[in-house]
């Protein structure tokens, strides 16, 4: 498989409150040293050189968690590794994420600041009028907050659809990085950028796989996520999200 694999990972260590249940979207900061001294074999390139047609891994952090400030920022930056980090805008200041002034803090680290949207909600269920406020609000916020304009986007809960696309080219953004699984290319539309999650408890191995685009974990990793899109399409989301939600508690106790 050709192309380069976009890396989504989230927080590091302990989630915020209010995802407290989602535990797994967080890698501990070990893991995360382990994985990005794997990378150094590997050339890892920003999102905008990946556009301009370079090949190699990009990294991306969702949500805005104020660990990858605090913990992920500094080691990227002792390696000399780019990374993009999508903000939640209206969870600003909420204990776990970001607080407004360290937007241009995490900036200045290094981080290209994307939007995550403003309250994290799925973007494909709201009407027009509240799914241009939520892109125009995040995009507005946060380009004053981090002192530079914000072009660059990923979707609440991978949601997305072609009237969001179209509504987030005309708030201004020139990207959405989506949580479709695949290789990204230059070739293809830049506002369905494929990523693959970095989840606790990953393997080195498989790690690596994702880093040099395994041909069967991402034939495997996309056939199973056309069978989720099936399934939210079937369901609808707040269906879906509660039944996975059942699943969880329940395998929990299992």
């Amino acid at each position: 498989m050709r192309g380069s694999p976009v890396l989504m990972y989230h927080g590091i260590g302990a989630p915020p409150p209010r995802v407290a249940d989602e535990g797994h979207y967080n890698v501990e900061r070990a893991e995360l040293e382990q994985q990005l001294d794997l990378l150094a074999s590997r050339r890892v390139i920003s999102l905008e050189a990946m556009l301009g047609g370079q090949r190699g891994v990009v990294l991306t952090f969702d949500d805005g968690e104020r660990s990858v400030l605090l913990e992920a920022a500094p080691l990227l930056r002792a390696r000399r590794l780019p990374a993009v980090l999508y903000v939640t805008s209206g969870l600003l200041g909420q204990p776990g994420y970001l607080a407004p002034e360290e937007v241009a803090k995490a900036g200045a680290a290094g981080l290209t600041i994307g939007a995550h949207g403003h309250t994290h909600r799925f973007l494909p269920d709201l009407p027009d009028a509240e799914l241009e406020d939520e892109l125009g609000r995040s995009r507005e916020t946060l380009s004053k907050l981090a002192g530079v304009p914000v072009v660059h986007m990923s979707l609440p809960g991978g949601r997305g659809d072609a009237r969001v696309a179209t509504a987030a080219r005309r708030a201004g953004f020139r990207t959405i990085a989506t949580s479709q699984a695949g290789l990204a290319s230059m070739r293809q539309n830049a506002y369905e950028i494929p990523r693959m999650p970095v989840n606790r408890g990953l393997s080195p191995a498989r790690f690596a796989n994702l880093c040099d685009g395994s041909f069967s974990l991402y034939a495997s990793a996309m056939a199973r996520e056309r069978a989720l899109r099936l399934a939210k399409r079937t369901l609808g989301n707040d269906r879906y999200v509660a039944l996975r939600g059942t699943v969880r508690r329940w395998l929990g106790r299992s």
